[in-house]
């Protein structure tokens, strides 16, 4: 019996102790306050921002030096305002010049006109949506893809910078361009 009482005491005074510490722990506020969404920039953050789209959804933001850059995503106002409608846009803002401009990018690397930490970032970013929107598996079996017609899958440097910051490598089939010639073979080669 002795013993018996004992044990409860130490497991009391056990139990006690666990709960002195669990108080004492900074406790994290839940996930989806942790950290507060990106504002949506204004025609004031962007002043080149063209009026013939809806207002944007900011996706990422960085800065060097004394300019600003932003990753969007925006509808034009003549289309639904639905995902499958949002077009990436890109702006670049000069804070000691008080100038910006919208950077057209197509099938171009983003660091033939913007610089390569800012380039990883925002592809990083796209990357990232794109792991949310299809899961690892999806995600993996894409990076392996070979370049094929109609719609060839290829990665610059930049992409494959930004995926390994993901804990990702592209796989042996899928085709990394190193130059616009290796850009330009390839489409000769497939076409």
């Amino acid at each position: 019996m002795k013993g018996k009482i004992i044990t409860v005491l130490v497991c009391l005074g056990f139990c006690a102790t666990v709960l002195v510490i669990y108080r004492t722990i900074p406790q994290l506020p839940p996930i989806a306050q942790a950290e507060p969404a990106l504002p949506s920039p204004s025609e004031a953050t962007i002043p080149c921002y063209p009026k013939q789209y809806r207002p944007p959804v900011l996706t990422k933001k960085s800065v060097v030096g004394t300019k600003e850059y932003f990753f969007v995503l925006a509808t034009p106002t003549y289309l639904t305002n639905s995902p499958r409608n949002e077009q990436e846009l890109i702006f670049e803002r000069d804070v000691i010049k008080k100038s910006c401009k919208q950077h057209d990018f197509g099938v171009n690397p983003f660091t033939d006109f913007i610089p390569e930490k800012v380039a990883i970032d925002f592809k990083e970013e796209r990357w990232k949506q794109t792991l949310q929107l299809i899961g690892i598996e999806e995600f993996k079996n894409l990076l392996n893809t070979p370049p094929q017609i109609p719609n060839p899958f290829y990665l610059y440097e930049e992409d494959v910078k930004a995926i390994a910051r993901l804990g990702f490598k592209p796989g042996p089939k899928a085709k990394v361009i190193q130059s616009h010639k290796d850009l330009n073979y390839l489409y000769d080669f497939l076409n």
